[in-house]
C-alpha cells in the first residue's frame, strides 16, 4: 500500500549535563524540564540543516520565496508549509524495559500500597485493598507499569559570574530607598539532567519527502550533536549523542486499522502541552487537519462528538518570538 508518512525512531543520550530551561525558578535555582520539547529539537535540527545545505548559511534568506533554490532546497520542503512535513515529537525519558516514561495520565490513581488503576471517579477507592486512592503524579511507563516521580537524575550546578576587568567575581550594586547597599555577589544554581540520561526520539515525515530520509538521518546523527541541545552549551552543557534505530513506513491500511480500534467511547490523552479550547469542536478540527496531512486533501465527514468527562492541568509555557 501507499505510504502516508515515515516514522524515524531513535535515541538521544546525554554525554554531559543537559539544561532545558522552562523559565521556572526556585529561589536562585533555575529549574529544568525532565524531557526535551519538540521545539528544541526542531530548532537545533533546522540550524544544522541550514549549515549543511544552504549556500549562504551565514545569512540565510528571511523568506523562502527570495531564494533561488526554494523548490529543491530541503529546508523549505520540510518546514515551508503549514503544517510542516517534518514533525518532531517530545523526547521523553526511556524506561529500563525499553518503554517510554511519559507524564502520568490524569485518570491514573494509586493507593498507599502501590496499586494503580485508571478511573474517572471523583473519590476513587482501591478495588484490591479498599483504601482511598490519589492521583498518580510523575511519569508512567505503559510497557511495564512502572511509576516514578523523577524519570531522570537531576543535579545542581552552582556558579557565579566573573568580572574580567577585576579578575574577580562579579558584583551587583543595589539601591533601596535612595540608599546605596553593599555590593552583592551573583551566586546562582542551575538544574541539569544528569549525564547518561536517555530519551526516545521520534520524527514524523511526510511521504512526499521520502527522498530526504537519508539527509534527515545524517543531520540528526551528525548535525544535532555538533550544535548541542539546551542552555549553557558554551560551558560544556548540552553535549548529546543521537542514534537512529529504525525508519518505519505508515500505510493507509495501518491508519484504517488504528481507526477501527476506536469505539463510540474513547479517551484523548495529550502527550505534550496544547493551547486549545475545551469544546468538542476542537477534536473534530484536529481530526480534519490530521486527515488533510495524511491524505493530502479533501474534507472528511465526521460524526458529532460529545464530551463526557474532562481531567486537565494548566502550566506556564515561555518561549522567544523571533522577528
Amino acid at each position: 500500500m501507499t505510504a502516508v508518512c515515515y516514522v524515524i525512531e531513535g535515541e538521544i543520550t546525554c554525554r554531559s549535563p543537559l539544561h532545558i530551561g522552562s523559565g521556572e525558578r526556585l529561589g536562585v535555582v533555575k529549574r529544568t524540564r525532565r524531557y526535551i520539547p519538540g521545539s528544541v529539537l526542531r530548532g537545533t535540527f533546522g540550524l544544522a540543516l541550514l549549515k549543511l545545505v544552504c549556500d549562504n548559511s551565514a545569512q540565510p534568506a528571511k523568506c523562502y520565496e527570495g531564494c533561488a533554490r526554494v523548490k529543491e532546497c530541503p529546508y523549505p520542503r520540510l518546514f515551508g508549509l503549514k503544517p510542516p512535513r517534518a514533525i518532531f515529537r517530545f523526547a521523553y525519558p526511556l524506561c529500563e524495559c525499553g518503554g517510554v516514561l511519559r507524564p502520568a495520565p490524569m485518570d491514573l490513581y494509586e493507593c498507599d500500597r502501590g496499586h494503580i488503576r485508571a478511573t474517572l471517579d471523583v473519590r476513587p477507592t482501591c478495588t484490591e485493598c479498599g483504601s482511598p486512592m490519589r492521583r498518580l503524579e510523575g511519569y508512567y511507563c505503559e510497557s511495564c507499569g512502572k511509576a516514578i516521580r523523577e524519570p531522570v537524575s537531576i543535579l545542581r550546578l552552582t556558579r557565579t559570574a566573573i568580572d574580567r576587568s577585576r579578575l574577580a567575581h562579579s558584583e551587583v550594586i543595589h539601591e533601596e530607598f535612595g540608599l546605596r547597599l553593599p555590593p552583592a555577589g551573583t551566586l546562582h544554581s542551575l538544574e541539569a539532567i544528569g549525564e547518561g540520561s536517555r530519551f526516545k526520539l521520534e520524527v514524523l515525515m511526510d511521504a512526499e519527502c521520502s527522498d530526504l530520509c537519508k539527509t534527515v538521518i545524517y543531520v540528526l546523527e551528525r548535525g544535532v550533536p555538533d550544535e548541542g541541545l539546551g542552555g549553557d552549551r558554551s560551558v560544556g552543557l548540552g553535549d548529546v549523542e543521537v542514534r537512529v534505530r529504525e525508519v518505519k513506513s505508515v500505510s493507509e491500511g495501518e491508519l484504517y486499522r488504528r481507526a477501527s480500534r476506536l469505539g463510540y467511547d474513547f479517551k484523548l490523552r495529550l502527550l505534550s502541552p496544547a493551547i486549545a479550547g475545551l469544546e468538542p469542536s476542537t477534536i473534530l478540527e484536529a481530526a480534519r487537519k490530521a486527515y488533510t496531512w495524511a491524505y493530502g486533501g479533501g474534507t472528511p465527514r465526521l460524526p458529532s462528538v460529545k464530551l463526557g468527562s474532562l481531567r486537565t492541568l494548566t502550566e506556564a509555557w515561555s518561549r522567544w518570538s523571533l522577528a
